[in-house]
């Protein structure tokens, strides 16, 4: 062969193997690297041909300091892009959609209205969005991130580490709307604290929210800090149930207007110490019997009693 042709020849060549497809058959993810199948699996009768494996570094979304992994796995088919034609000096970008991950055909990709848009992607499921406008990711788990610039919706879905695939926490940030929701299943406890330089729970948790595993009683628990509510309007506290208040130490209650307790049954105070009523007024009133029982003394003194 002369050398004009073999000129021509390793150009083709070259040209060739700029643009390849391949599937990866093994990784060295420490080293970031995979290790790529280019051809068909098995040799070709037909076009004489056998496949290539080579080692080579996929292409990262971001790699400074701001940064992304995620690494394509065994059995992914990915794109080669070779610079002047060296398979060897080649980089990795992938992947490309198995067989079966098929959008719903009834999606329009290209619609612009409408809020309430439903899209089926990659494996059947089905997320909030347009396709357009959805960035998601999914992992082997079951776990599910997903933002839409369009709705300006975050979700995360957690999965549990039970096999089972199914969702174990769900957050929701809708910014238009301003509502942040937290669904969780039972049996969950969420801490929160402070953080350490290795972004782990410095000491104990500040507060602490624990849902039992029958899903009926909700604990909140607080550290070493003060638990304040002050609303500016009314607080309501309202039980179909029981109401239980406990506390090792004082109980204080402190208002610049009147103070009311009414119930319908009956109203017992009990006390290891004493018990004092003390106010510029005191009025007792009962619609029946009134009874004192003391095991020691009784005293009452004022300027004027008045009993009826």
């Amino acid at each position: 062969m002369s050398d004009e042709k073999k000129q021509l020849s390793e150009q083709r060549r070259r040209l060739f193997n700029l643009i390849q497809f391949g599937t990866v058959v093994d990784a060295k993810y420490e080293e970031s690297l995979l290790e790529v199948r280019i051809g068909p699996e098995e040799k070709d009768e037909e076009k004489e041909s056998i496949s290539v494996k080579v080692w080579l570094p996929w292409l990262q979304a971001r790699a400074g300091h701001d940064w992304e992994w995620w690494a394509p796995e065994i059995d992914e088919q990915v794109m080669i892009l070779s610079p002047g034609g060296d398979v060897k000096q080649g980089i990795v970008i992938g992947g490309f959609p198995y067989k079966n991950d098929k959008a719903d055909p009834k999606i329009d990709f290209l619609r612009t209205g409408g809020d309430e848009a439903k899209t089926t992607i990659a494996r059947g499921v089905k997320v909030e969005g347009k396709a357009r406008t959805l960035h998601q990711r999914h992992y082997e788990d079951g776990t599910v991130i997903s933002y839409d610039k369009s709705l300006h919706l975050f979700k995360a879905v957690f999965a549990g580490d039970d096999g089972a695939k199914k969702p174990f926490i769900v957050t929701e940030l809708d910014a238009k709307t301003g509502v942040l929701s937290l669904r969780i299943v039972k049996g969950v406890k969420i801490d929160i604290g402070e953080l350490d330089d290795k972004a782990a729970l410095k000491g104990d948790p500040l507060i602490s929210l624990d849902l039992d595993s029958e899903g009926k009683k909700i604990t909140l628990m607080t550290g070493e800090c003060e638990l304040a509510i002050t609303p500016k309007e009314e607080l309501k506290l309202a039980v179909d149930g029981k109401l239980t208040m406990a506390a090792t130490g004082d109980v204080g209650i402190t208002t610049d207007g009147n103070l009311n307790a009414t119930v319908t049954g009956d109203a017992i105070i009990k006390a290891d110490g004493d018990i004092t009523l003390e106010g510029a007024n005191v009025t007792i009133k009962s619609s029946g019997d009134f009874k004192v029982d003391a095991g020691g003394n009784v005293e009452i003194k004022g300027s004027a009693i008045e009993m009826k």
